[in-house]
């Protein structure tokens, strides 16, 4: 397995409510283009995971829209706890290879806002996870 992480875990505390994480996943993947990242980022990710970062630097848009990579998604499975939720997003590649997303979300305004993202590159579907984890779970800072 090989694994990409955009280290974007930052602390918060605050409580995310019961709107579905799968629904903001898929407003996310919807909404958001390369033509209109700059004027709409800050509806699908979190202050603080962006910060003062310069939102007109292509490297930074790529890796804001890591949903470029995936092709096909197989699942998603979708934690909520009291200050926080995962999302973890199995699919398939361009090259049909199995990936998943494993974001971590928070709350920061009506809504969900995308706080931490890890991207995993597996070896076979047999790896993907039937839970929803957050890269905090497991990445150490």
């Amino acid at each position: 397995m090989v694994r990409i992480s955009l280290l974007l875990i930052m602390a918060l505390s605050f409580s995310v409510n019961s709107a579905s994480l799968t629904s903001a996943y898929n407003d996310y993947i919807k909404g958001l283009t390369f033509q209109n990242i700059e004027n709409n980022y800050s509806q699908y990710f979190s202050d603080i995971l962006i910060g003062d970062i310069d939102i007109s630097d292509d490297y930074l848009k790529k890796q804001l829209m890591f949903k470029e990579s995936m092709k096909s998604i197989d699942e998603l499975n979708e934690t909520l706890y009291s200050n926080y939720g995962c999302l973890t997003v199995n699919g398939f590649d361009f090259d049909n290879q199995p990936m998943s997303f494993n974001i971590e979300y928070t709350k920061e305004s009506p809504r969900a806002l995308i706080k931490a993202v890890d991207i995993l590159l597996l070896e076979s579907k047999l790896e993907f996870s039937n839970k929803a984890v957050c890269p905090k779970e497991y990445i150490v800072e």
